[in-house]
């Protein structure tokens, strides 16, 4: 057989293939926004993406952030979003609003967010904070730190910035409500010293309520329930491999950074891949990441009750339609749920 017979044999051969049913079919579009610009805290959805477990799905992702002010149901129920970042004290309050929003999975399992203070201020209990002054980056930050003052009586003047750690390193606030993962080394890598500062963890003062997880809109849950499964189940790979490669991880992030114009530190981006592995594994809880516990629900939404930030409390599986465990991961979740 020449050549050209060969070549002609084959291209019909390719053409035969692509009209079979399922055959090359295109990647279903996936637009996930985070509620942050892209840094570590991210790093599961930007390593599964990275090493295709969204591609094996048929999937693409395309990862951006949601801007502070923008409205994330509203995102949502316009389609500019299919998936959003949210912790779970906003993710309450967005079922709340509207409760076909729901979360499918719980990637962060504790809270991060701490309240700093200069040492030689002497303000080391809650009850020391009454009066003064904290600084807090707008949006959902805002709203916790004013969740933290109503459920410990506090009545301190709110400075909204976007530079948390540069208004309280020039003293116009007398404490900083921040990420450790985060701002707290900002503080350090601009000279301070761990001594200088007081750092109260809202996880060790009653209020422990998990940061990160993935909020979409039942009806889109329900079209394809085991594609979310998966998903989720994607992102906890990712996570995991985010957390053992940490060399290949922070390349990933750079790159990241470098492709959405947002300034990259080594330093910063290691200290908070290294922060967040207790937060998303955490052994000392025995809680998978991924999944939503249910005793971290109950006490996150009883609080939001409490203090009247929502109307009611939502049934666990309503709100909450990710597995219960992702150790034995399901295809396909039951009817029932």
């Amino acid at each position: 057989m020449g050549i050209l017979k060969k070549f002609l044999v084959a291209a019909a051969l390719l053409f035969c293939c692509r009209m079979l049913p399922g055959a090359d079919e295109p990647l279903r579009k996936i637009v996930l926004l985070t509620s942050w610009q892209q840094q570590a805290q991210f790093a599961g959805f930007y390593m599964a993406q990275e090493l295709g477990f969204y591609r094996d799905l048929g999937a693409t992702l395309e990862i951006r952030h949601r801007g502070i002010h923008d409205d994330p149901v509203k995102l949502l129920e316009s389609g500019q979003a299919d998936v959003i970042v949210a912790s779970l004290a906003e993710g309450i309050t967005l079922h709340d609003r509207n409760p076909d929003v729901i979360n499918i999975g719980q990637m962060f399992q504790q809270s991060s967010a701490v309240i700093v203070t200069r040492a030689e201020k002497g303000i080391r209990r809650i009850e020391d904070l009454n009066g003064k002054r904290m600084a807090v980056c707008p949006g959902n930050f805002s709203f916790r730190a004013e969740l933290f003052c109503k459920e410990y009586g506090l009545n301190m003047e709110i400075i909204h910035t976007m530079n948390v750690d540069e208004v309280f390193l020039w003293g116009i606030a007398d404490a900083a409500f921040m990420m450790h993962y985060h701002e707290y080394v900002l503080l350090l890598m601009s000279g301070m010293k761990p001594k200088d500062l007081n750092v109260l963890y809202l996880k060790d003062s009653g209020m422990d309520l998990p940061d990160d997880g993935i909020y979409c809109l039942k009806g889109r849950f329900n079209q394809s329930r085991s594609f979310w499964y998966k998903f989720n189940l994607a992102t906890v790979r990712g996570w995991q491999q985010a957390l053992e490669e940490e060399t290949r991880t922070l390349a990933v992030i750079r790159n990241v950074c470098a492709s959405a114009g947002v300034p990259f530190s080594l330093p910063l981006q290691r200290w908070m891949i290294r922060q967040l592995n207790d937060t998303i594994q955490t052994p000392q809880l025995e809680r998978t990441a991924g999944v939503l516990d249910k005793e971290s629900f109950d006490e996150t939404a009883g609080l939001l009750f409490k203090h009247g930030l929502i109307r009611k409390i939502p049934e666990y599986r309503e709100f909450y339609r990710g597995p219960l465990s992702t150790k034995k991961f399901r295809q396909e979740p039951p009817d029932n749920e």
